[in-house]
């Protein structure tokens, strides 16, 4: 309710409800499509290239998967499957991901014991995807 004051005022509180208004109507619709996207495979436009920057940048390993090796096991394909992210640089963590895979046990635990929170935690799940939505895919800030 917009309390008693000069006119400036109260069309500053009525501006202040409507963007709230419009932020709830917002949130709602942004849930409503990340919950529709984690029951299919995202079919979005993948710009594998700028996707890999990150890896490119990145210090490798003696499992780093090479070019060849992801090529001949098709891993785009896996990756797209597997793919949810909503930014770049999430995009891009997933890709590197798969590139270097984790080989000592008490990592492969960890990353597992993540998978299943966010599994089993739906609520945390989409309010991390609501913010990773927000941030949104923008290359000139990637990797």
């Amino acid at each position: 309710m917009c309390r008693r004051g000069t006119k400036g005022e109260t069309n500053l509180n009525i501006g202040e409800m409507l963007l709230d208004t419009l932020r709830e109507y917002l949130n709602k619709r942004v849930l409503r499509l990340i919950r529709n996207d984690n029951k299919k495979d995202m079919d979005k436009a993948r710009n594998i290239e700028k996707i890999r920057k990150f890896f490119d940048m990145s210090k490798k390993t003696d499992y780093t998967l090479d070019n060849q090796t992801w090529d001949d096991l098709d891993m785009n394909k896996v990756y797209a499957k597997l793919d949810r992210a909503y930014s770049s640089s999430g995009e891009a963590a997933l890709y590197s991901m798969l590139r270097n895979p984790l080989m000592e046990e008490d990592k492969v635990k960890e990353r597992g014991s993540l998978i299943q929170l966010f599994k089993k935690d739906s609520k945390l799940r989409e309010s991390l995807q609501c913010i990773f939505f927000n941030l949104n895919n923008d290359f000139k800030m990637a990797f």
